[in-house]
């Protein structure tokens, strides 16, 4: 009996050694997250594009989602609708002037949960010069331990949605009919354990 004990405690010494760490921080790995976005075009069509370069943390605890921080930086100019014209007209004043406004910048406020693996996030998002709260419905999708070239590396998944005006942030301003007023965006994560 007393071996037994023994095994046990050593059991479960070496599962929380080898468990994936959930309450981290997170940063945001690049090459393998993207964040897209869809508007209409003509009132019958959507456009679809991404913006190739932004990083950022998260820290996150799935059990206690209230102490949940996120920040993220992206650089407007990485802006790809795959038409080089249509991408350098984007760059212009008359729509997210990147000359004057380079980086956009979101930072939540409050992390619920809302489900099982689900949340509601609320941060404020900083774009053209102008800061509006939106509310992000974020899914985890897990934290998993491995080894990636030689070396033992904690990842961990996310996605997230969100619908933004892009009126109130002053974006192409109101006289472009051709462009809808709503843009969604849609966020994959792949984030490394730091």
């Amino acid at each position: 009996m007393k071996h037994l004990s023994k095994f046990i405690r050593i059991g479960l010494l070496a599962t929380l050694i080898t468990a994936p760490a959930f309450g981290a921080k997170w940063a945001i790995d690049g090459a393998h997250s993207n964040l897209n976005f869809s508007i209409r075009h003509l009132g019958i069509a959507n456009v679809t594009g991404s913006f190739g370069s932004f990083n950022g943390t998260i820290n996150f605890d799935p059990e206690m989602p209230e102490k949940a921080m996120t920040e993220a930086t992206i650089q407007v100019s990485s802006i790809n609708t795959n038409n080089a014209d249509r991408d350098n007209h984007l760059n212009q004043p008359d729509y997210f002037n990147t000359s004057e406004f380079p980086v956009a910048t979101f930072k939540s406020t409050k992390w619920k949960k809302a489900g099982d693996m689900m949340y509601t996030v609320t941060g404020n998002l900083t774009l053209m010069g102008v800061t509006k709260e939106v509310v992000l419905d974020v899914e985890f999708y897990g934290a998993q331990e491995m080894t990636m070239r030689g070396r033992t590396v904690t990842k961990a998944g996310f996605s997230a949605t969100t619908e933004i005006d892009r009126y109130a942030f002053g974006l192409g301003g109101e006289g472009n009919a051709p462009l809808g007023r709503k843009v969604k965006l849609t966020i994959n994560i792949e984030a490394d354990k730091q």
